[in-house]
């Protein structure tokens, strides 16, 4: 009985193409636009969001809840 000899193999790594490799980036883009997006307008808005929800606590009190709510 003989052995076969598998050292003659060669094994290669498969080259993603261009589009395998676009498209990933092209999502992970798009979710950190829309996560800056969301803290800019949450920025804007945040003095009118505390003096609305929070109008007895004072501005820096609301600031602070809001902030804190924002970082969980």
């Amino acid at each position: 009985m003989e052995i076969p000899d598998n050292s003659a193999k060669r094994v290669t790594a498969v080259q993603p193409t261009r589009a395998l490799t676009f498209w990933p980036v092209v999502r992970v883009a798009s979710g950190n636009f829309l996560e800056m997006y969301d803290f800019q307008v949450f920025g804007y808005y945040v003095a009118a969001i505390a003096r609305t929800f929070f109008p007895s606590g004072g501005i820096v009190a609301g600031l602070a809840i809001l902030a804190d709510e924002k970082c969980r």
